[in-house]
């Protein structure tokens, strides 16, 4: 059985327009439910009889990446290694110490807080 030009035309624009009208809503949903553009307020209840946002204005860490920022330096023969560590979440400094290049077994020689 043949259908007519139209019907199949006008499936197809149907077909198209639907597929626009999700895209689009569905990145709007998406946008308002994403605690950095709306201040951390997703919408939802977190049982302490607000709004649902975090209380605070920082976002949730998603994940650990980025967390730490290591330094490495050494002498030119590599008879000790230096490595600085950073935690860019609480500011803490760790530094580490080798005297051989082999084994490299670091010993820790000072931590510092930078944030306070």
């Amino acid at each position: 059985m043949r259908y007519p030009k139209y019907l199949i035309n006008a499936f197809a624009i149907l077909g198209v327009a639907s597929f626009i009208f999700l895209a689009c809503s569905a990145g709007e949903t998406a946008m308002n439910e994403d605690p950095i553009e709306n201040n951390g307020d997703n919408g939802g209840d977190n049982g302490d009889g607000g709004d649902g946002g975090d209380n605070n204005e920082n976002p949730p860490i998603q994940n650990n990446y980025g967390k730490y920022q290591i330094v490495t330096n050494s002498s030119e023969s590599m008879t000790y290694v230096n490595t600085t560590i950073l935690n860019t979440e609480t500011g803490q400094v760790s530094l580490y110490f080798s005297r051989s290049s082999e084994s490299y077994v670091y010993q820790l020689l000072r931590t510092q807080n930078i944030a306070n």
